[in-house]
């Protein structure tokens, strides 16, 4: 497992629970139509979509990333990388519950958003896929 250390941070974003919810539903939604965006979310540009794991997704973006579950058990990820989640807690391993998505921004060292240029390059991935229920 890879280790991940960071100092205190402080993430100055604070979202209630139904707005955190809407983001998650709807950021799920979009990989089940094979895009893996964040509505109401500024991630920057989709650098590259993969798939992780047996029945999870993931979207890179210039600022961040989505990941969706649509297994029926939940998984756990390990992020390359600190990365802060919509809670605005600072992770190196996340875990995603079932037919769910998390959003999740990438953190530079001094702990504010990476520039895009901290993630691999690629191109912008907008292929649909075909994700669907898998089990």
């Amino acid at each position: 497992m890879t280790t991940c250390a960071v100092d205190d941070l402080q993430v100055h974003q604070s979202l209630d629970d139904a707005t955190r919810s809407n983001i998650r539903s709807a950021t799920y939604a979009e990989f089940l139509y094979g895009y893996g965006a964040s509505p109401g979310v500024d991630l920057g540009t989709p650098r590259q979509f993969s798939q992780p794991l047996p029945g999870v997704f993931q979207q890179r973006f210039d600022r961040g990333l989505t990941i969706a579950n649509v297994r029926d058990e939940p998984v756990q990820v390990e992020l390359a990388g600190a990365h802060w989640d919509l809670e605005g807690r600072v992770l190196c391993v996340t875990v995603v519950a079932p037919h769910s998505a998390e959003v999740l921004r990438v953190l530079s060292t001094s702990g504010e958003p990476a520039l895009a240029s901290r993630l691999p390059s690629g191109r912008a991935s907008r292929t649909p896929v075909s994700v669907g229920r898998h089990g």
